[in-house]
């Protein structure tokens, strides 16, 4: 992965500044880890807490854990015309929104919590291009 660990953890640091606010939204803890996981590792958890024992993208804990795997963000991302680091970006984002309350359990649930993870990630790409 191009820039490693860190520089995604910085990218998701900034993406944060971008999230929504307001009354109904469940304030982000003080301490998150973000972990990038081996697609048997995240297959286990997803098996294990969500009853689907299949590789996922991402998981999310309220307590402020996410858990990613960089294996599902590279196929993903091929899939969405997205580099892996942009997906990843884009997983931690939607991480921070569960951990905010936003649920994709129902279509439309999912499609106003992926049009805001969307808003998220263009406003810390474009603040980035900024900051070059």
């Amino acid at each position: 992965m191009a820039g490693g660990t860190k520089a995604l953890a910085r990218r998701i640091q900034t993406s944060i500044e971008f999230l929504p606010s307001g009354p109904k939204l469940t304030p982000l803890p003080p301490r998150i880890e973000i972990s990038l996981v081996s697609a048997a590792e995240i297959g286990r958890i997803h098996g294990e807490f969500l009853d689907d024992p299949t590789p996922t993208d991402v998981i999310t804990f309220d307590h402020g854990e996410i858990l990613i795997c960089p294996l599902v963000a590279e196929a993903q991302g091929k899939d969405h015309g997205r580099t892996m680091e942009e997906e990843l970006l884009l997983y931690g984002i939607h991480g921070l929104l569960h951990i905010q309350g936003w649920s994709d359990l129902t279509p439309k649930k999912r499609t106003l919590m992926h049009a805001e993870q969307e808003r998220v990630f263009a406003a810390t790409v474009k603040r980035e291009k900024k900051a070059r």
